[in-house]
């Protein structure tokens, strides 16, 4: 592929996945046809089809555009941190933030992504993209003298169920506020649970 034709379809794959995330975001998945989609893009199904086999293609494309978003942020986060804990519970309140905030994030992956995906295809995402970052935290409360209550790899991995968990908590209250308080004390207590000094 040349030069300019490898930028064009770079450009494309880009549209692509720019107008997805819009258009999944509201009027969301189940509205929007392919044809729609293509519309929006200004580009033709042909398109569509070099790029992604199919319209649940593009979306996990799109979710997994924004993970990669989220899993940037909170390794930011998380490595600011003075210690652990701090870390943990700034890493924690962005993490949630996200669920509650940003439109895109909370329609594509908290309320739509197990069930346009499938829990496997879902949880091999949420895994791929988020368990080495935990397993990497867990691994600093390792090295500042915490001991951990069990393994970094099975700590990791129950750290991310719960907070799969607490995304679909806030994706559905009725209280958004009253959940954000109970979630956030919920995972932190867990998280100062798993250590001790």
């Amino acid at each position: 592929m040349t030069q300019p034709t490898q930028a064009r379809a770079t450009r494309t794959r880009a549209v692509l996945l720019a107008t997805a995330r819009e258009l999944f975001t509201d009027p969301g998945y189940d509205e929007v046809s392919q044809e729609r989609l293509v519309a929006a893009a200004g580009l033709t199904r042909g398109a569509l089809y070099h790029h992604f086999k199919d319209k649940r293609d593009l979306f996990r494309g799109v979710l997994e555009e924004l993970e990669t978003e989220l899993t940037a942020e909170l390794e930011e986060v998380l490595g600011g941190g003075p210690d652990f804990l701090s870390a943990t519970i700034a890493g924690l309140q962005a993490f949630l933030d996200v669920c509650q905030q940003r439109p895109a994030f909370r329609q594509i992956v908290v309320l739509d992504g197990p069930r346009v995906l499938g829990w496997s295809a879902f949880r091999e995402i949420e895994e791929r993209f988020s368990l080495g970052m935990l397993e990497r935290h867990y691994e600093r409360a390792v090295a500042e003298g915490l001991t951990l209550v069990a393994p970094v790899d099975v700590l990791a991995r129950m750290a991310l169920a719960a907070s799969i968990e607490a995304g679909l908590v806030l994706g559905d209250a009725a209280d958004p506020g009253q959940a954000r308080a109970d979630v956030e004390a919920s995972l932190v207590a867990m998280f100062a649970a798993t250590v001790g000094a």
